[in-house]
């Protein structure tokens, strides 16, 4: 789904589209079908990142994993990567292409995170482990499931990039995980407060709109959500 106000919010004009998750948290899981990107209709250089991740609500760290997918001269590329914000992304030579599974997980012990993608139509994948940059804290205060056009530095600076038009994508089984073991959905409980909100440029437009929550349970009886983040044309 989208962000919500108190989640990270990018340097730039936009707020990302996802599904966070405020409260003390050890893991946040989802799945995803790599959407298509419509060439035609996205400008050069612009991005769609799909991912999920803790921190960054009310923190200045983000520990995340995901996929991004971009257009550039005409053609659509797709990769995997993670990273932990503000450190560099860190990228992965995995061949994901439009209509893979993907898995994705982030969960931390004791300072340490573990942040996992899994492409089970390649059945190719990483775990990578990792701590926050020196001078950082990991607070594990947020949880999210986002799709949004990510930034890029430039000097000093973040610089948001445009949308591409990623058409729409499904995400399934999202949860989360307390640090009492408790685990739940992405709508709000008595532990944690849920929010979703749209993506929306500075001339007022919501390129990037999630869908309500659909919350059931897996077959090991866990609560989990499915939801849809779905482009605009920008106007």
């Amino acid at each position: 789904m989208t962000t919500n106000p108190d989640t990270r919010i990018p340097d730039g004009d936009q707020i990302p589209s996802g599904q966070p998750i405020r409260h003390d948290r050890l893991a946040v899981w989802a799945d995803f079908t790599v959407p298509y990107l419509n060439p035609a209709k996205s400008p050069d250089n612009s991005w769609a990142a799909h991912w999920v991740g803790l921190d960054g609500a009310t923190n200045s760290t983000v520990e995340q994993v995901g996929i991004d997918t971009y257009v550039s001269g005409g053609v659509d590329y797709y990769y995997a990567w993670y990273e932990m914000f503000p450190a560099a992304t860190q990228v992965y030579s995995l061949a994901a292409s439009p209509g893979d599974n993907i898995q994705v997980s982030v969960y931390t012990v004791n300072g340490t995170y573990y942040l996992s993608l899994n492409d089970t139509t390649l059945g190719a994948g990483f775990t990578a482990t990792a701590t926050v940059p020196a001078g950082y804290t990991g607070q594990n205060k947020s949880a999210e499931v986002i799709t949004e056009a990510p930034s890029e530095v430039s000097g000093s600076s973040l610089i948001q990039l445009p949308l591409a038009d990623y058409g729409q994508v499904n995400y399934n089984n999202a949860t989360v995980t307390s640090r009492s073991g408790t685990h739940g959905g992405l709508g709000s409980t008595s532990l944690w407060n849920g929010y979703a909100v749209k993506m929306v440029a500075s001339s007022g437009a919501t390129p990037s709109t999630p869908s309500g929550l659909l919350n059931g349970t897996n077959s090991s009886g866990i609560p989990v959500s499915d939801f849809t983040a779905g482009w605009r044309a920008a106007s």
